[in-house]
């Protein structure tokens, strides 16, 4: 079991934490390495499901962000992301989500509208 030093340490995170995102990393790295499970990483460090929620997706959006900063169209940066969503949303979803077609639906005609310019980017 590692500390909470070696946890923040271990994820080489530059910059400043929260206490919150610090103890989101904590739950992370601690479910990861098999030391607790949700409920209990959750409760010691006292954050609720929905806090620990919105760090993940925060962290998710931030590195689909970062990957496609080199695009220089946002056009282009919305389009993709669009198509990152239907592709996650299959790939962890999809085999239980029988309605899966309504989200793809509507993704893909996301994608057209932006493409077509009748959504400002």
């Amino acid at each position: 079991m590692r500390t909470t030093q070696a946890y923040i340490a271990n994820e080489n995170y530059t910059g400043y934490l929260t206490d919150l995102e610090r103890k989101c990393m904590v739950i992370k790295l601690s479910i990861q390495d098999g030391d607790y499970n949700l409920d209990e990483a959750l409760q010691l460090n006292q954050v609720t499901k929905a806090d620990f929620e919105g760090f993940i997706a925060k962290h998710l959006v931030s590195d689909l962000k970062s990957t496609l900063s080199a695009l220089q169209s946002s056009k282009l940066q919305l389009m993709i992301t669009a198509d990152v969503l239907l592709d996650v949303y299959k790939q962890l979803l999809g085999n239980v989500d029988k309605q899966v077609h309504v989200i793809e639906n509507h993704l893909k005609n996301l994608t057209h509208e932006i493409a077509e310019d009748k959504l400002v980017c």
